[in-house]
Protein backbone atom coordinates (compact mmCIF):
# COMPACT_ATOMS: atom_id res chain seq x y z
CA UNK A 1 0.00 0.00 0.00
CA UNK A 2 1.52 3.53 -0.78
CA UNK A 3 2.79 5.28 2.24
CA UNK A 4 0.38 8.74 1.49
CA UNK A 5 -2.79 6.28 2.68
CA UNK A 6 -1.35 4.83 5.24
CA UNK A 7 -0.48 8.59 6.67
CA UNK A 8 -4.28 9.37 6.16
CA UNK A 9 -4.96 6.03 8.02
CA UNK A 10 -2.81 7.68 10.74
CA UNK A 11 -5.00 11.18 10.84
CA UNK A 12 -8.30 9.55 10.96
CA UNK A 13 -6.87 7.78 14.29
CA UNK A 14 -5.83 10.70 15.07
CA UNK A 15 -8.66 12.96 14.43
CA UNK A 16 -11.09 10.13 16.42
CA UNK A 17 -8.47 10.25 19.46
CA UNK A 18 -7.25 6.74 18.80
CA UNK A 19 -3.98 7.58 19.85
CA UNK A 20 -2.37 4.46 20.71
CA UNK A 21 -3.32 3.43 16.88
CA UNK A 22 -2.06 5.99 15.25
CA UNK A 23 1.22 5.82 16.87
CA UNK A 24 1.39 2.21 15.89
CA UNK A 25 1.48 2.93 12.52
CA UNK A 26 3.51 5.65 12.46
CA UNK A 27 5.99 3.47 14.47
CA UNK A 28 5.46 0.81 11.98
CA UNK A 29 6.07 2.90 9.03
CA UNK A 30 9.04 4.50 10.80
CA UNK A 31 10.71 1.00 10.77
CA UNK A 32 10.25 0.91 7.08
CA UNK A 33 10.81 4.49 6.18
CA UNK A 34 13.09 6.32 8.67
CA UNK A 35 14.11 9.21 6.18
CA UNK A 36 10.50 10.34 5.77
CA UNK A 37 10.01 13.48 7.51
CA UNK A 38 6.35 13.21 7.27
CA UNK A 39 6.36 10.38 9.28
CA UNK A 40 8.53 11.88 12.33
CA UNK A 41 6.42 15.55 11.89
CA UNK A 42 3.48 13.43 12.02
CA UNK A 43 4.82 11.15 15.19
CA UNK A 44 5.51 14.51 17.11
CA UNK A 45 1.63 15.97 16.21
CA UNK A 46 0.24 12.80 17.86
CA UNK A 47 2.80 12.75 21.09
CA UNK A 48 2.41 16.44 21.66
CA UNK A 49 -1.97 16.06 21.48
CA UNK A 50 -1.24 13.27 24.55
CA UNK A 51 1.01 15.63 26.28
CA UNK A 52 4.30 13.99 25.72
CA UNK A 53 6.11 17.59 24.75
CA UNK A 54 10.02 16.14 24.80
CA UNK A 55 9.29 13.23 23.42
CA UNK A 56 7.68 15.60 20.15
CA UNK A 57 10.30 17.94 20.07
CA UNK A 58 12.71 15.02 19.45
CA UNK A 59 10.06 13.99 16.14
CA UNK A 60 10.01 17.33 14.81
CA UNK A 61 14.01 17.91 15.18
CA UNK A 62 14.29 14.73 13.48
CA UNK A 63 12.11 15.94 10.74
CA UNK A 64 14.04 18.89 10.82
CA UNK A 65 17.13 17.31 10.36
CA UNK A 66 15.98 15.45 7.18
CA UNK A 67 14.52 19.02 5.95
CA UNK A 68 15.56 22.13 7.17
CA UNK A 69 13.26 23.69 4.95
CA UNK A 70 10.39 21.67 6.44
CA UNK A 71 7.80 24.89 7.45
CA UNK A 72 5.28 22.73 9.45
CA UNK A 73 7.46 20.86 11.53
CA UNK A 74 9.10 24.43 11.99
CA UNK A 75 5.89 25.92 13.23
CA UNK A 76 5.19 22.67 15.22
CA UNK A 77 7.99 23.20 17.02
CA UNK A 78 7.48 26.40 18.08
CA UNK A 79 4.48 25.28 19.17
CA UNK A 80 5.59 22.49 21.31
CA UNK A 81 8.35 24.86 22.71
CA UNK A 82 5.66 27.24 23.99
CA UNK A 83 3.67 24.24 25.73
CA UNK A 84 7.06 23.94 28.09
CA UNK A 85 7.26 27.49 28.59
CA UNK A 86 10.49 28.01 26.47
CA UNK A 87 9.64 31.49 24.54
CA UNK A 88 13.26 31.75 23.46
CA UNK A 89 13.17 28.71 21.37
CA UNK A 90 9.55 29.09 20.10
CA UNK A 91 10.20 32.26 18.56
CA UNK A 92 13.60 31.20 16.77
CA UNK A 93 11.73 28.47 14.93
CA UNK A 94 8.85 30.78 14.29
CA UNK A 95 11.03 33.14 12.64
CA UNK A 96 12.97 30.58 10.83
CA UNK A 97 9.25 29.38 9.44
CA UNK A 98 8.82 33.18 8.17
CA UNK A 99 12.11 33.29 6.66
CA UNK A 100 11.61 30.37 5.06
CA UNK A 101 8.31 31.55 3.72
CA UNK A 102 9.64 35.05 2.65
CA UNK A 103 11.76 32.76 0.20
CA UNK A 104 10.23 31.91 -3.23
CA UNK A 105 10.32 28.54 -3.18
CA UNK A 106 7.65 27.11 -5.48
CA UNK A 107 5.56 30.15 -5.82
CA UNK A 108 6.37 33.78 -6.25
CA UNK A 109 5.39 35.91 -3.17
CA UNK A 110 2.41 37.63 -4.84
CA UNK A 111 1.50 34.53 -6.56
CA UNK A 112 1.41 32.76 -3.23
CA UNK A 113 -0.53 35.86 -1.55
CA UNK A 114 -3.00 35.16 -4.36
CA UNK A 115 -3.57 31.71 -4.30
CA UNK A 116 -3.98 31.29 -0.37
CA UNK A 117 -6.37 34.24 -0.69
CA UNK A 118 -8.41 32.57 -3.24
CA UNK A 119 -8.92 29.42 -1.34
CA UNK A 120 -9.63 31.74 1.57
CA UNK A 121 -12.09 33.16 0.13
CA UNK A 122 -13.85 30.22 -1.14
CA UNK A 123 -13.76 29.08 2.42
CA UNK A 124 -15.43 32.13 3.56
CA UNK A 125 -18.21 31.60 0.92
CA UNK A 126 -18.59 27.70 2.07
CA UNK A 127 -18.73 28.68 5.66
CA UNK A 128 -21.32 31.67 5.04
CA UNK A 129 -23.72 28.81 3.62
CA UNK A 130 -22.98 26.25 6.26
CA UNK A 131 -20.76 24.03 4.16
CA UNK A 132 -18.68 24.02 6.96
CA UNK A 133 -16.23 20.70 5.53
CA UNK A 134 -15.84 22.24 1.86
CA UNK A 135 -14.85 25.73 3.82
CA UNK A 136 -12.38 23.12 5.61
CA UNK A 137 -10.65 21.81 2.42
CA UNK A 138 -10.43 25.45 1.09
CA UNK A 139 -8.62 26.27 4.00
CA UNK A 140 -6.12 23.63 4.16
CA UNK A 141 -5.23 24.27 0.68
CA UNK A 142 -4.51 27.69 1.42
CA UNK A 143 -2.53 26.78 4.63
CA UNK A 144 -0.51 24.46 2.02
CA UNK A 145 0.91 27.48 0.36
CA UNK A 146 1.09 29.55 3.26
CA UNK A 147 1.18 27.91 6.90
CA UNK A 148 2.00 31.19 8.35
CA UNK A 149 -1.06 33.11 7.80
CA UNK A 150 -2.59 33.47 11.23
CA UNK A 151 -6.25 34.41 9.63
CA UNK A 152 -6.53 31.55 7.70
CA UNK A 153 -6.01 29.61 10.90
CA UNK A 154 -8.66 31.58 12.56
CA UNK A 155 -11.24 30.84 10.36
CA UNK A 156 -10.15 27.28 9.59
CA UNK A 157 -10.86 27.14 13.54
CA UNK A 158 -14.34 28.48 13.10
CA UNK A 159 -15.41 25.84 10.86
CA UNK A 160 -14.12 23.40 13.18
CA UNK A 161 -16.08 24.78 16.09
CA UNK A 162 -18.96 24.53 14.20
CA UNK A 163 -18.66 20.91 13.39
CA UNK A 164 -17.65 20.26 17.26
CA UNK A 165 -14.21 19.62 16.65
CA UNK A 166 -12.77 21.88 19.47
CA UNK A 167 -9.73 20.25 19.93
CA UNK A 168 -8.73 20.60 16.20
CA UNK A 169 -9.43 24.46 16.30
CA UNK A 170 -7.14 25.27 19.42
CA UNK A 171 -4.63 23.16 17.76
CA UNK A 172 -5.00 25.82 14.97
CA UNK A 173 -5.44 29.15 17.26
CA UNK A 174 -1.99 27.96 19.37
CA UNK A 175 -0.15 28.54 16.16
CA UNK A 176 -2.21 31.49 14.86
CA UNK A 177 -1.61 32.97 18.56
CA UNK A 178 2.29 32.00 18.21
CA UNK A 179 2.35 34.12 15.20
CA UNK A 180 0.35 37.21 16.58
CA UNK A 181 -0.24 36.76 20.14
CA UNK A 182 -2.27 40.22 19.93
CA UNK A 183 -4.99 38.84 17.58
CA UNK A 184 -8.01 39.41 19.68
CA UNK A 185 -10.43 37.27 17.17
CA UNK A 186 -8.22 34.36 17.95
CA UNK A 187 -7.94 34.55 21.43
CA UNK A 188 -11.81 35.06 21.38
CA UNK A 189 -12.23 31.76 19.19
CA UNK A 190 -9.70 29.88 22.03
CA UNK A 191 -12.17 30.77 24.70
CA UNK A 192 -15.24 29.65 22.57
CA UNK A 193 -13.37 26.39 21.81
CA UNK A 194 -12.45 25.81 25.62
CA UNK A 195 -16.28 26.51 26.14
CA UNK A 196 -17.99 24.20 23.98
CA UNK A 197 -15.17 21.50 25.81
CA UNK A 198 -16.32 22.59 28.98
CA UNK A 199 -12.94 23.84 30.74
CA UNK A 200 -14.89 26.84 31.95
CA UNK A 201 -11.77 28.43 33.48
CA UNK A 202 -9.69 28.41 29.97
CA UNK A 203 -12.46 29.95 28.18
CA UNK A 204 -12.99 32.66 30.70
CA UNK A 205 -8.89 33.26 30.43
CA UNK A 206 -9.07 34.15 26.94
CA UNK A 207 -11.68 35.86 27.16
CA UNK A 208 -10.67 38.21 29.32
CA UNK A 209 -7.07 38.30 27.17
CA UNK A 210 -9.62 39.28 24.26
CA UNK A 211 -11.11 41.98 26.06
CA UNK A 212 -7.67 43.54 27.11
CA UNK A 213 -6.66 43.61 23.47
CA UNK A 214 -10.02 44.74 22.30
CA UNK A 215 -12.90 46.78 24.85
CA UNK A 216 -15.60 46.79 22.30
CA UNK A 217 -14.98 43.01 21.06
CA UNK A 218 -19.44 41.98 21.62
CA UNK A 219 -18.95 38.67 21.43
CA UNK A 220 -16.55 38.30 24.16
CA UNK A 221 -18.18 40.63 26.33
CA UNK A 222 -21.39 38.50 26.13
CA UNK A 223 -19.77 35.07 26.82
CA UNK A 224 -17.80 36.42 29.22
CA UNK A 225 -21.07 37.89 31.12
CA UNK A 226 -22.64 34.43 30.45
CA UNK A 227 -19.67 32.40 32.07
CA UNK A 228 -19.52 34.92 35.03
CA UNK A 229 -23.20 33.95 35.75
CA UNK A 230 -23.03 30.30 35.84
Amino acid sequence: MRIDKEIEKIKKFYELKKYDEALELVNSLLEKHPDYPDLHNLKGIILLEIGETDESLKCFEKALEINPDYLEAHYNIALAYTEKGDSENAEKHLKMAQNLEKEEGKYPKTVKAKLANTHKQLGDIYFEIDEYNKAIEEYLKALEIAPGYADIRCALAKCFIKINKPEKAIEHLKIALLINPKYAEAKFYMGLAYYKKGEIDKAKKYLRETLNIDKKHLKAKTLLEILEKK
